[in-house]
């Protein structure tokens, strides 16, 4: 279900091997109407809801992403991607603070 979101139960079905599809929502509604009954079943609860807004942040991206390619013509070639990064800047600062002029106002 951490895979697919716990509302695909054909998908679910479809990647359970060695069990039929009639097997799988048997499981399914079974296991829905009896999750509270698990020792740990508010951690899986959690570990599930994080697995589903990992996969619609993910989807959200995805489709920026064609949407924002979509603008050019040849995207590889015309599309600037700005890249911030943390490690250049810890590195000037270190360089900064390891200079004595830097001090200086």
């Amino acid at each position: 279900m951490q895979k697919y979101g716990r509302s695909d139960i054909d998908l679910i079905s479809k990647a359970v091997e060695g069990k039929t599809e009639e097997q799988v929502r048997a499981y399914y509604k079974t296991f829905w109407e009896r999750h509270q009954e698990l020792p740990d079943w508010e951690r899986v609860l959690k570990k599930l809801e994080k697995a589903e807004t990992n996969s619609e942040r993910r989807r959200t991206i995805e489709v920026l992403l064609c949407w924002k390619t979509g603008m050019y013509k040849h995207p590889f070639r015309e599309l600037e991607i700005p890249y911030l990064s943390r490690i250049k800047k810890t590195a000037e600062s270190a360089s900064l603070a390891e200079t004595p002029e830097a001090a200086l106002p």
